[in-house]
């Protein structure tokens, strides 16, 4: 049940419901996003750790070629240091 909504928004001027919406379905929604939020952190620190300074010159190969590849279209976040 979404609970009680007005339909008459005239007393404030206005033609319709300034916030339409499922209140349940945006929480679910924002708990959703901010579960997915994390796993993107999780596996940024993860790939951070894989690519830190003392980790990249010790290694080497076809694995570390292909890594180095796919991520140096990457953007670099100001807020951290470079990978």
């Amino acid at each position: 049940m979404a609970g009680y909504r007005p339909a008459d928004w005239h007393p404030l001027d206005l033609d319709r419901d300034p916030t339409p919406g499922d209140p349940k379905r945006v929480r679910a929604l924002a708990t959703q996003l901010h579960g997915f939020a994390d796993d993107v952190s999780d596996a940024l620190r993860l790939v951070k750790g894989m690519a830190g300074k003392d980790t990249l010159p010790q290694w080497a190969g076809k694995s570390a070629g292909v890594f180095k590849e796919q991520f140096e279209d990457v953007p670099k976040n100001p807020s951290t240091r470079a990978i």
